[in-house]
């Protein structure tokens, strides 16, 4: 009985450690790996053509640098920050507006409603 039960306790004790390791893995993700898997997921979710792939890569690949730059130049005020980046990601929501079908548009704002609230809490720390 006590041999199942330490058993038992180091299997959850490495489970955990397991899921742990995980999510670390995910959080850590380049910004192009993420944009990469965005990238998989829109091909897979919205069933882009090559050329709309194409545009989609150029408008992340400029959008990123945008980013890139409000992370840069926001560090002492993040309200400020944040504001600015939720206006280029408007404009880049706009953008993909114009190489999407409507349909398209309709499942990829869905897709994105799904994943916002998974990034919601990380924000105040």
């Amino acid at each position: 009985m006590k041999l199942s039960i330490k058993s038992l306790a180091i299997t959850l004790c490495f489970l955990g450690l397991q899921f742990a390791v995980h999510a670390q893995q995910r959080g850590n993700m380049s910004p192009e790996e993420r944009e990469e898997k965005q990238l998989e997921r829109m091909v897979e979710n919205l069933d882009l053509d090559e050329g709309q792939v194409a545009d989609i890569k150029e408008i992340n690949a400029s959008f990123a640098e945008k980013m890139k730059t409000a992370r840069e130049s926001g560090k002492d005020d993040r309200e400020a920050m944040r504001e600015t980046m939720q206006t280029i990601q408007a404009e880049k929501e706009a953008e993909y507006a114009k190489i999407l079908s409507e349909e398209q548009l309709a499942s990829y704002k869905e897709m994105a409603a799904k994943q916002r609230p998974s990034r919601g809490g990380r924000g105040n720390r």
